[in-house]
């Protein structure tokens, strides 16, 4: 491909083939002292590059003096599939454009099936799974390139299936036994290694820390490597007994409450008492009960469902909150389907107690 100054806003689009992750590089001459930019995403918009659709940037820009170029490359990671070449100044010929690969290396054989369908989302999720595993687990090798809780629950439970060990969540994990200045004592960062500067944080994401925990331990039965979290689920229970009402739920909890991106998160939904937030207090102080012999703790998460399945279920379907009135607690009536998944996963509901739900999800 040769792109000249003569032909202003020249580029061409290459296509890798499939997305990946790693360090842009490309082969090139400059015939002349050169500008070059690339742009790139996972996609194309209307058979064309576009650079912001992620909420970022995708671009990097090489200056180049007159020469050959075996390996002009990128300082840092991205995500691509396409990469869109444009001579800014300067004559340019782009003979080669490439990816080196940054990604977990997969020992194990990929999953085969006589059904093509399954194989390929399997391999397709192996895929996914690789570029958000290298040192720690990710929330995406492109945009977001950082640690977050609850991200790293369902990652831990794909490398346990993909590799069958734990490696990279016993790393994820570690991060969150460093103290993190910029947030509350007895709170646990959202997100790490970072520098939480403006003091937010997740109250949400520390129960996942545990229910990561958890499944952690069920899967290795290292009870050592749990045991150094112990101090750290005293913190956060002491910082969240705080928001304790008079029913024991969680009311009015301080900062980013985050449940999912849905409806089930609208400010109407997910405040004042948040049912799925209190399921998930719930099931935290089970797991802590048991992790560390604490039976206070089991018989709290016990009394704790079954006040939510009183206060939340209208019947048909777990309702999602109640709002604090001058009359008391009041329920708006709002019911989304994350909230039903909460109530079984969290151990609220179960298809033996709540067999006609079951059957509607």
């Amino acid at each position: 491909m040769c792109i000249r100054d003569s032909d202003e806003g020249e580029y061409a689009v290459f296509d890798l083939g499939s997305a990946a992750a790693g360090f842009l590089r490309l082969r090139v001459t400059s015939l002349s002292d050169a500008s070059v930019y690339v742009l790139f995403d996972e996609i194309l918009v209307g058979g064309d590059v576009s650079c912001e659709r992620a909420g970022c940037v995708n671009a990097v820009s090489f200056r180049l003096t007159a020469g050959q170029y075996e390996c002009v490359e990128s300082f840092e990671p991205y995500a691509l599939r396409y990469a869109k070449i444009i001579a800014a100044a300067g004559s340019v010929v782009c003979e080669a454009v490439s990816l080196v690969e940054l990604a977990y290396p997969l020992r194990r054989p990929l999953f085969f099936c006589a059904d093509a369908s399954l194989a390929r989302i399997r391999r397709a999720a192996a895929e996914s799974f690789r570029f958000n595993a290298v040192d720690l687990f990710t929330d995406c090798p492109s945009r977001e390139r950082a640690g977050w809780l609850c991200d790293g629950y369902f990652l831990g439970r794909a490398e346990r299936a993909i590799t069958g060990e734990n490696r990279v969540e016993r790393a994820f994990l570690e991060q969150f036994l460093a103290p993190c200045g910029e947030i509350p004592r007895g709170m646990v960062p959202m997100c790490a290694p970072a520098w939480h500067l403006n003091g937010n944080f997740i109250p949400n994401w520390s129960f996942w820390l545990f229910d990561e925990l958890n499944a952690y331990f069920e899967d290795t039965k290292d009870a050592a490597f749990s045991a150094q979290f112990q101090p750290l689920a005293g913190g956060v229970r002491a910082w969240l007994e705080r928001y304790e009402n008079e029913y024991g739920l969680l009311e009015k909890l301080e900062k980013w409450v985050f449940v999912e991106w849905s409806r089930a998160n609208d400010p109407d939904v997910v405040q004042d008492v948040n049912f799925p937030t209190n399921m998930l207090y719930a099931r935290m102080l089970q797991i802590a009960g048991r992790l560390y012999g604490d039976s206070a703790l089991l018989e709290k998460s016990q009394k704790l469902q079954e006040t939510i399945r009183q206060r939340s279920f209208n019947g048909l379907f777990f309702t999602d909150n109640e709002r604090r009135t001058a009359h008391g607690l009041e329920n708006p009536g709002n019911i989304t389907e994350v909230c039903q998944y909460y109530a079984f996963f969290m151990g609220t509901a179960d298809k033996r107690t709540y067999p006609e739900l079951w059957q509607t999800l």
